[in-house]
């Protein structure tokens, strides 16, 4: 297949396969020209890419505008992600299809379908692209590469999320995706970015699970959901389990003691017991095969 001829965005400047032209000459890029086309969703209310319409022509993002039915496995009412069969299937109970990877050939459910030419590959065979991680300096494959900071990887981009700090632009405790002009780290909306990584449910910044939610209202959303799935309403005996799930709930940040992210209290340096000193006796046994231990 033929590749695509590149020309330079007007409005980011990189070389790439043009998306749009512009009337007064020039063109877009794939990213630049979805941004020109982001609305408010009439739902959510988020800046997107308009993925369908109401009958009075407002726009739906593409979250909001994916049908919600009944699943035929566990019977909630969630997002269609595949009808088989003339069964509608939620993303939990629907299995994706095997088939022979490309690059191994066993038999693996697919991680990245065949398109331009390339062959499907399984998660084990399926390999981003790798580039220097500008906050680990070290060549790794990329995680994301929307950031204004630029490419960064996984551990770094989770890391980033789960230590967010006071930007120095705002004043406001916000995940640092971006440099100022004089190299200090600032948060995505003093960058030029839309994404502020600020839960929409409590204001905390941070990791989130899902969009515009934090780790904790994430928790709370998901059991809301789950206990009332059934009528629709939370029973009344377990009205106060989401709130006290809430409570308990939180994102997983690195802890003093090791460089591994963990919630464990014997994992702090405070928590830790320290070793006394071995007695002066035992020192002198150590490395003698004719003394035993009095211990059977």
């Amino acid at each position: 297949m033929k590749a695509l001829p590149e020309h330079p965005c007007s409005e980011c400047g990189t070389t790439a396969p043009r998306s749009k032209r512009l009337p007064e000459g020039g063109g877009l890029c794939r990213p630049c020209y979805n941004a020109s086309r982001r609305e408010e969703c009439s739902n959510c209310h988020r800046s997107r890419t308009p993925s369908a319409r109401t009958s009075d022509g407002a726009a739906l993002c593409g979250h909001c505008a994916r049908p919600k039915r009944d699943c035929a496995g566990c019977g909630r009412v969630d997002h269609v992600t595949a009808v088989v069969d003339g069964d509608d299937y939620c993303k939990r109970c629907h299995k994706a299809p095997v088939r022979a990877c490309g690059h191994c050939g066993q038999e693996r459910p697919i991680a990245a379908r065949s398109q331009n030419g390339s062959t499907d590959l399984c998660k084990s065979c399926y390999q981003t692209t790798d580039a220097e991680c500008v906050v680990c300096h070290l060549a790794r494959p990329v995680h994301t590469t929307t950031w204004p900071i630029g490419p960064v990887c996984t551990g770094c981009y989770r890391r980033v999320l789960r230590t967010p700090n006071t930007c120095p632009t705002c004043d406001q405790v916000k995940a640092l995706i971006g440099f100022s002009e004089t190299g200090e780290r600032i948060c995505g909306p003093c960058a030029g970015a839309t994404r502020d990584y600020v839960c929409a449910t409590c204001g905390a910044a941070g990791d989130q699970h899902f969009e515009r939610t934090c780790i904790r209202c994430s928790v709370t959303l998901s059991v809301r959901q789950l206990l009332s799935s059934a009528t629709g309403t939370i029973p009344v005996p377990l009205t106060e389990l989401p709130p006290r799930l809430h409570s308990g709930a939180g994102p997983t940040r690195p802890c003093g003691g090791c460089s591994s992210p963990s919630r464990k209290p014997s994992c702090r340096p405070s928590a830790r017991r320290p070793r006394s000193p071995m007695p002066a006796s035992m020192l002198a046994h150590r490395g003698r095969p004719d003394i035993t231990s009095g211990r059977s």
